[in-house]
């Protein structure tokens, strides 16, 4: 009875591990991953009112499959404290100004893409505005059943419109140290700087260590990678 038992078993145990093999290595086909790369990382364009502007996105897909793409473009915002965000807000009508020539393309295996767009800058247009275009997986021309993906990238682009009344203008709201007296190096600064203007900005100062009788031992370079701030953020 035993040995009868045993020879039953022993085959059950191999279909079941013989199916989560091939449901496993099923799952590992099917699955794709997301992984390209963009240049440039952003865009800081100025045009006057009623420019059109030309520019391309290059972007590679690194995996060794065709990757379908949809591309949107979406407004940028900032809160006080920094962060930004991407929302579909668009009461000026002004996502509505870049154009693509398509907005869904499969992009080939370890192949670098030009994807060219248009932004039309109407007459009435003033000052800042802020995009991102964004690259999804187009999920819905994937014909492999059981294919899932999850990433996107976005491109900031940052448009001044050159026009009367731009206003470039920043305070620094705080400036401190963790300690007052601080025994040992290193020395974190922070520094947080408002955009009052209308236009994005890069501001670029020092900080200046002087000793006792006032002479420089140290002077230190505030956002030396000259990175943007956008209004009201």
């Amino acid at each position: 009875m035993n040995y009868g038992y045993k020879k039953l078993f022993l085959p059950l145990v191999f279909l079941i591990l013989g199916f989560i093999i091939f449901s496993f290595s099923v799952l590992a086909q099917t699955q794709q991953n997301y992984d390209v790369t963009v240049s440039p990382v952003f865009f800081d364009l100025s045009a006057n009112p009623g420019q059109t502007i030309t520019e391309k996105i290059k972007i590679r897909n690194n995996t060794n499959s065709p990757l379908p793409l949809k591309i949107s473009v979406k407004r940028l915002a900032g809160d006080e404290i920094g962060d930004l965000t991407l929302n579909e807000e668009n009461s000026d009508q002004s996502l509505d100004w870049i154009k693509f020539v398509s907005k869904s393309f499969v992009a080939p295996p370890l192949e670098w893409n030009d994807v060219v767009f248009t932004i039309q800058v109407p007459n009435t247009a003033a000052y800042g505005y802020y995009f991102a275009v964004t690259f999804e997986h187009d999920i819905e021309s994937t014909t492999t059943q059981g294919a899932s993906l999850t990433g996107a990238s976005a491109v900031p682009i940052l448009l001044n419109v050159r026009k009367e009344g731009a206003k470039a203008q920043a305070k620094i709201t705080e400036f401190k140290i963790d300690n007052v007296v601080n025994e040992y190096l290193p020395i974190d600064f922070k520094i947080q700087v408002e955009n009052s203007g209308n236009i994005h900005i890069r501001p670029h100062g020092n900080i200046f260590i002087t000793d006792d009788s006032g002479k420089d031992i140290a002077i230190l370079d505030v956002n030396q990678n000259f990175a943007n701030i956008i209004p009201d953020t």
